[in-house]
């Protein structure tokens, strides 16, 4: 049974984290900060543990849409700090990447302040897109993506 957040039941739009491709080895999620209307840290992290649980032994990807992401999100910093804690710990094991894609010098500036906390690991697996083709549409991006990543 696929785990259903109460909060984006009634709006759907309160939470960003979805599953967008799955084969018997492998779960791609997706998710965009700029678009999940509800900011609630608990919320979140209910959202965040529900929806991973899902994964049981399967690898996944995390896929993270940085866009819109400007000064007022480090004031959210604190949110960001706690989904890594659940992802790294609780469901790092079975991460084979997180993909951050449409960056901007504030995502940049904040990965180079934070990177050297990370460990070796987590510093490893983490990529950003090569975005050649700023132009492209997000769905184009997913498929970029999803097949460069279906080998897992």
């Amino acid at each position: 049974m696929s785990f259903v957040c109460e909060i984006c039941k009634v709006n759907p739009n309160s939470h960003s984290l979805k599953n967008i491709y799955e084969t018997d080895k492998i779960i791609v999620y997706y998710t965009c900060p700029s678009e999940g209307k509800n900011n609630e840290l608990e919320g979140i992290k209910h959202h965040f543990n529900g929806t991973l649980s899902e994964i049981k032994d399967k690898k996944w990807i995390w896929i993270l849409d940085l866009k819109e992401f400007g000064l007022d999100n480090l004031f959210r910093l604190n949110n960001f700090i706690e989904l890594s804690k659940i992802i790294t710990g609780k469901y790092g094991s079975n991460l084979e990447k997180i993909i951050l894609i449409n960056e901007n010098i504030y995502t940049r500036v904040i990965y180079d302040i934070f990177k050297s906390a990370l460990s070796k690991r987590m510093s490893s697996i983490i990529n950003f897109l090569d975005d050649s083709d700023k132009n492209a549409s997000l769905n184009e991006k997913l498929t970029k993506i999803i097949n460069k990543n279906k080998h897992f």
